[in-house]
């Protein structure tokens, strides 16, 4: 028996049973509704919904939180399977799912957890009013098995918010994804460039019946412009350089739609933008920067199309600071407005942290000590060396390298360290790599991404050259530094055109609480 505690993690499994009311999560403009059998233990919680079988063998949760929060989300249920002895150090298989229209990532982890082998399903997709989604579904093939027919009937029963479900023996532990249940739609790109075609003389004479509430379902910056619908690659920040355009990619629903003949249909919008400060005071605006009318095949269901949108600011009059670009998409055919905003900061051209990035590294730092002097006391917890200073205050750090040497020879370390040195007045934090495969030029300064496990991408980092073989990034801040390796097991360091260089680490929680004494001098 699992034995699975409700917390972070939400339980809900198939037996094959009564079934309970539709649960509304939250009851008022909810963002999920789902059904889940009686004789299950269920709470109800503001953002989730956490529920266990009878037998606790598997465990599913959903919850929501802004899509701002995503990350968070996804980085709290991976700290808590990890706390539950669940290995996640292994490449997920990934895979596209259909929700009802809705497209959603899968990432499954065939692993181990406590009791042995285990599957982890990781799910995440968007919700209405700008808010995301996390589905974890937790249990052995064999669990799985036990409960196939309620599992399976329980992610139908999944709306995101209105029609939506997967199917399949996916979710029991099968290798075959759902399908969606819906035909293929047409898929139409709304680009920025004005349309002049109209739509015919008898479309524009009749009257639009709206069906659904005008909404986005997906509304987000994006790093380039999707190709298709669906093709999105989410801007891990919304930090814009002096310069950068801001590119957003937006997925309308509940256009209003009129027939065109006997084959197609035929639909509207015109869109406006404005930029405002964050306390809402306009400081540039556009109408009408795209008026468009469509044409289409008549399909099952609702058009799906998408807008690519550019917005290219001339940003010598907007200072460094926050603001809120608003898009406001207009249907032509029922006269509903719907508002997108967009909050942004610029960041100051030469002194703020690049889009995406956590600690940036404006210059050399003092790197951990590789042989530590008499007086640091040095232990070993968990793999990691732990180097205690003095309360007088040099550096104390905690030192992981990869042992033995790996079957090509190439050697990998990774360093935390706590500087503290009271007579200049200095207290920083600094994360090295060490690879024995680099051959950087001293004192150059290179900027890298840094990918922590699967899920988390910091971009644009500032490093620092110590020698040939290594890499150092800094910050005043402690936790900048601690949130990059605190709960991961690889730090990978990606440039564009090289092969990514990964580290593989056993998560240092119990070697940087050993080192509290260090991280207090910091204080």
């Amino acid at each position: 028996m699992r034995g699975v505690a409700l917390g972070s993690l939400l339980a809900l499994t198939g037996a094959g049973a009564a079934w309970a009311k539709e649960i509304v999560l939250p009851e008022k403009n909810p963002a999920v509704t789902l059904t889940i059998p009686d004789d299950w233990k269920t709470e109800v919680r503001d953002t989730e919904v956490v529920s266990t079988s009878p037998d606790g063998d598997v465990s599913f949760e959903v919850g929501f939180e802004t899509r701002a929060d995503r990350d968070s989300l996804v980085k709290d249920k991976v700290s808590f399977l990890r706390k539950q002895k669940v290995n996640l150090s292994i490449k997920p298989v990934e895979q596209a799912m259909d929700f009802g229209g809705t497209p959603a990532r899968v990432q499954r982890y065939r692993t181990t957890d406590k009791y042995g082998k285990t599957i982890v399903d990781l799910v995440t997709l968007d919700a209405s009013r700008d808010r995301a989604l996390l589905m974890t579904i937790w249990g052995s093939e064999d669990q799985r098995q036990a409960n196939e027919a309620a599992l399976d009937t329980i992610m139908k029963s999944v709306r995101v918010p209105a029609e939506t479900g997967g199917s399949s023996n996916f979710w029991s532990g099968g290798k075959t994804a759902a399908k969606p249940e819906t035909k293929p739609e047409p898929k139409v790109e709304m680009k920025s460039e004005p349309a002049a075609a109209g739509l015919s003389p008898s479309v524009a004479a009749a009257q639009p019946a709206p069906a659904k509430p005008y909404a986005t379902r997906r509304a987000l910056y994006v790093a380039r412009k999707a190709a298709d619908f669906g093709d999105v690659e989410a801007r891990p920040s919304n930090v814009f350089k002096p310069g950068e355009p801001l590119l957003t990619y937006i997925e309308p629903v509940g256009e209003a739609t009129q027939s065109i003949g006997s084959d197609q249909i035929g639909f509207g919008v015109i869109v406006d933008f404005e930029v405002r400060t964050a306390e809402g005071k306009a400081l540039a605006t556009q109408k009408s920067m795209i008026d468009r009318d469509v044409t289409v095949k008549r399909a099952e269901g609702e058009p799906n199309f998408f807008l690519n949108l550019s917005l290219d600011l001339d940003l010598d009059g907007f200072p460094p600071g926050n603001y809120v670009l608003v898009y406001t998409l207009r249907d032509k055919l029922s006269g509903r407005t719907l508002d997108v905003p967009q909050p942004f900061t610029i960041a100051q051209a030469a002194t703020d942290k690049a889009a995406g990035a956590s600690p940036a590294a404006p210059s050399p730092a003092p790197a951990a000590p590789a042989t530590p002097p008499a007086s640091v006391q040095t232990t070993v917890v968990d793999g990691w060396t732990v180097q205690l200073a003095p309360p007088d205050g040099v550096s104390c750090a905690i030192h992981y390298e990869n042992k033995p040497p790996r079957a090509d020879g190439k050697r990998f370390a990774t360093i935390v360290a706590f500087v503290s040195i009271p007579d200049r007045n200095l207290k920083l934090t600094t994360l090295e790599l060490k690879f024995s495969g680099w051959n950087w030029t001293k004192d150059q300064e290179v900027k890298a991404t840094l990918r922590t496990g699967e899920f988390y991408l910091y971009s644009g980092l500032n490093w620092i050259v110590l020698d040939p073989r290594s890499l150092l990034l800094r910050s005043n801040d402690p936790e900048d530094i601690l949130k990059l390796v605190k709960t991961t097991s690889k730090l990978s360091v990606e440039r564009d055109g090289e092969d990514a260089v990964t580290f593989d680490i056993t998560a240092p929680d119990k070697a940087l609480e050993a080192l509290k004494p260090c991280r207090d001098q910091l204080k």
